[in-house]
C-alpha cells in the first residue's frame, strides 16, 4: 500500500445532521467495543447494533472496520501532535531539560479522561502490530507535523547534539515513546502504574540527550 498518499477513509463525507449523528453513533459505539472487548471482537456487524443503526447505514459511510478504524487513528494523531506541538513551544527552549521533557511526556500521556487514554493505546497497538489499514502513513503523518520542532528545540537545549544523526535521535524517541505505549497495551498486568513509568521515561530521555 502506498505511504504517500492518503487513504480515503470515508465513503461519503456527511453534510447533514443526521449524518453527522451516524458517524458520531459509529465512532462511539466502535470505542465502546474497543475499550470493553478489544479489537478483535470488532465487526462491522457489532459496531452496526452497538450503534442502534442498520449495517446499511454504516456501509455509507465506513467500507470495513479497517476504515472505521483508520478514521479514528487520524482524529487521534492529529489531536496529539497538536497537543505535542502545544508543548514544545518557545517558552520549552527557556527550561531545564528535565522540565521540557516532562512537557512532552504529559501531552502524550495526559488526556482529559482516563478512557481516551485507553483508547489511544489500543489504536496505537492495533497500528503497529495489526498491521491493517495505512499505519505506515499515520506513523510518517505523525512525525511529520513535530519532527521539525523536536529537532530544533533539541539543538537549542543542547548544541551538542548537532554532532550527532539528529534524525536518528528523534527516530529513537519516537519509538521509545511508542513502545511503552504499546508495552501498556498489551501487557497491562505486568506494567507499572502509569506515574511511574513516565517519570522514569523523562529520566531515560533527559539523560540521553542531556550526553
Amino acid at each position: 500500500m502506498p505511504s504517500n498518499k492518503k487513504a480515503k477513509l470515508l465513503i461519503i463525507e456527511p453534510k447533514t445532521k443526521k449524518g453527522l449523528d451516524t458517524q458520531e453513533a459509529i465512532l462511539q459505539a466502535t470505542t465502546h467495543i474497543l475499550l470493553a472487548e478489544g479489537v478483535y471482537d470488532l465487526n462491522t456487524n457489532y459496531i452496526a447494533e452497538k450503534a442502534g443503526i442498520s449495517i446499511g447505514s454504516l456501509y455509507q459511510y465506513y467500507k470495513n472496520k479497517e476504515s472505521i478504524l483508520d478514521h479514528m487513528i487520524e482524529k487521534n494523531v492529529e489531536r496529539r501532535s497538536e497537543k505535542i506541538k502545544a508543548a514544545l513551544d518557545f517558552q520549552s527552549t527557556l527550561l531545564p531539560m528535565d522540565e521540557m521533557v516532562a512537557k512532552v511526556v504529559d501531552a502524550i500521556f495526559d488526556t482529559q479522561k482516563p478512557e481516551d487514554f485507553e483508547l489511544e493505546k489500543k489504536l496505537l497497538t492495533y497500528m503497529a502490530l495489526e498491521k491493517k489499514g495505512n499505519p505506515e502513513f499515520y506513523l510518517k503523518k505523525s512525525d511529520m507535523l513535530v519532527k521539525p520542532l523536536v529537532k530544533a528545540l533539541l539543538l537549542i537545549k543542547n548544541p551538542k547534539l548537532m554532532s550527532r544523526n539528529i534524525d536518528a535521535i528523534t527516530f529513537i524517541l519516537n519509538q521509545a515513546v511508542r513502545g511503552v505505549l504499546i508495552g501498556l497495551s498489551v501487557l497491562p498486568e505486568s506494567a507499572p502504574e502509569v506515574p511511574v513509568v513516565k517519570k522514569e521515561l523523562i529520566r531515560m530521555i533527559s539523560g540521553y540527550l542531556k550526553n
